[in-house]
């Protein structure tokens, strides 16, 4: 059996760099690395109790044939499924309190002011098309791509933006 873990005394902390499984440096904080390890004796100490109660039950039933295995599991599921049965029928018999659906008035739906919404004039609808014009004419060399992407990396957006407008102005 291994020995727990002990959490170094304050003054005396561990380095606050522990190497990964890949070689890369990781920084640990003193309480994260305490929780870790606190959780991996855990895990070691399930793991140790499973493994007991698997060679008890395999030392006391080893003996067994073949149809007494059988009629350990048979009984074994049979008592499981009274046990289900039992519960279902209890709840069946004996509900529980009514659950009742209450009403939420919500009121009347209410639509967005029309005021707020953008107006877009004729010469909004001008500009537009040539912003697109020049647009597409820049995207039809390498150069004018370039300079699209660059003024989407200033303004990330702002085309997307320009197209939405563009769809919701057509019929």
């Amino acid at each position: 059996m291994q020995k727990a873990p002990s959490i170094p005394p304050i003054g005396k902390e561990a380095p606050l760099v522990q190497p990964e499984a890949q070689g890369s440096p990781k920084l640990q904080s003193p309480i994260s690395r305490a929780r870790s390890r606190g959780a991996a004796w855990i895990t070691r100490r399930y793991a140790a109790l499973a493994g007991h109660f698997g060679r008890v039950l395999n030392h006391r039933t080893r003996h067994w044939t073949r149809r007494e295995q059988k009629r350990f599991l048979v009984l074994f599921v049979l008592v499981s499924q009274a046990i289900s049965f039992s519960v279902v029928f209890y709840q069946l018999k004996n509900p529980g309190a009514p659950q009742r659906a209450t009403a939420i008035n919500m009121g009347a739906p209410v639509a967005p002011p029309t005021d707020l919404l953008p107006r877009l004039t004729a010469e909004d609808t001008l500009y537009l098309r040539l912003f697109r014009a020049r647009l597409d004419s820049l995207m039809a060399t390498p150069a004018g791509r370039d300079t699209v992407a660059a003024f989407n990396r200033r303004r990330p957006g702002f085309i997307d933006s320009v197209l939405t407008l563009e769809q919701q102005l057509r019929p």
